[in-house]
């Protein structure tokens, strides 16, 4: 397990505020392809990762086993606001356009 609490008054690019709920967004959507980091398949999560808000400033991450490389793996983690993801002209890493997001972002 590993929990985070991050910095208040944070916010993304286009004024969202930086929350654990959009930490566990884009979590799960990077979670849900089958290799979120095909160059470096050690910075993947086990598929069985899940990530926890506690609270808006509080996330906690629980692994399936020990992972040494957790916080390493924390600098390839994409995280974008919630615009990114959701919404009729979100890009999502190409879902809307392609299907996935898997190669075509």
């Amino acid at each position: 397990t590993l929990e985070l609490r991050l910095r208040k008054g944070v916010r993304f690019q286009d004024g969202e505020p930086f929350t654990a709920h959009a930490i566990k967004l884009n979590f799960d959507e990077m979670q849900r392809w089958a290799a979120p980091h095909p160059p470096g398949t050690w910075l993947n999560f086990p598929p069985d990762s899940v990530a926890e808000v506690v609270d808006d400033h509080t996330i906690r991450f629980h692994f399936p086993g020990p992972d040494g490389l957790a916080v390493g793996k924390m600098r390839g983690f994409h995280i974008a606001s919630t615009a990114f993801w959701k919404g009729p002209d979100a890009p999502g890493f190409g879902y809307k356009k392609f299907g996935s997001g898997e190669g075509h972002w």
